[in-house]
């Protein structure tokens, strides 16, 4: 799910989107206006990853080609009311946050682009945008990746989280309220093996099938059974 619209991946691989699409993230051709029923993105149909963010919607083709559709002006490269390429072709998944995306590489490298303010790209650098994919710096074993509002994880094929981006809340789950430009090591996971990231907290599913996550607690959003917020993962 984006921020007012959605997407599922069809076994046809199709994807099917809903909801706005004033900034074209629908990918039917058209901007402007929403759909209350799921349609079909155009040209779509070998589609094996999908990820909604704030105003774009990208997908992973079987080919491993990443393409993306929606706003633009927001660092999300392409502008486009249908699918169009970001020149990745070695994807395995994809995921998105506010305006800026990142793409799990078969090698196990993490390539990130778009709005990258709070280092949420990973590059070692921090400024308005990252307007083509780049190297999340040092990842090369990553096998699962999510991104949050402005931060992102990614899981090691150790079993490591690895965290980067804003911290203001501690959803980078190192212990701190620092922000992090490069990813670093959550503390206390060996055995995850997926991760997500939402507005302020992050988690991650580990291989007992327990969940962990830390970050902003103000809504109950940590699933420990209390308000309290946590800077390193909780069961």
């Amino acid at each position: 799910v984006g921020n007012w619209h959605a997407c599922a991946l069809r076994r046809t691989g199709e994807v099917a989107c809903w909801g706005n699409n004033v900034d074209g993230e629908l990918g039917i051709g058209t901007t402007g206006g929403q759909s209350t029923v799921p349609v079909a993105v155009m040209g779509l149909s070998d589609a094996v990853d999908v990820a909604a963010g704030f105003d774009h919607t990208c997908a992973v083709r079987a080919t491993g080609e990443v393409v993306c559709w929606g706003y633009t002006p927001s660092c999300v490269v392409i502008n486009s009311n249908v699918p169009a390429s970001t020149g990745i072709l070695d994807a395995t998944q994809v995921t998105a946050g506010y305006s800026y995306t990142c793409a799990l590489e078969r090698s196990g490298g993490v390539l990130c682009w778009g709005y990258n303010y709070s280092g949420q790209c990973g590059t070692g650098t921090v400024g308005a945008c990252v307007w083509a994919p780049a190297a999340a710096s040092g990842l090369t074993d990553a096998v699962s990746v999510g991104a949050g509002y402005d931060h992102a994880c990614a899981v090691r094929a150790t079993g490591a989280v690895v965290c980067w981006g804003h911290n203001d809340v501690g959803e980078l789950g190192d212990g701190t309220t620092t922000d992090a430009r490069t990813p670093v090591a959550g503390s206390g996971l060996a055995d995850a093996t997926r991760a997500a990231g939402g507005y302020g907290h992050s988690c991650a599913l580990r291989a007992s099938g327990a969940v962990s996550c830390w970050g902003n607690n103000g809504w109950g959003q940590l699933g420990d059974g209390t308000g309290v917020s946590s800077l390193v993962p909780v069961d």
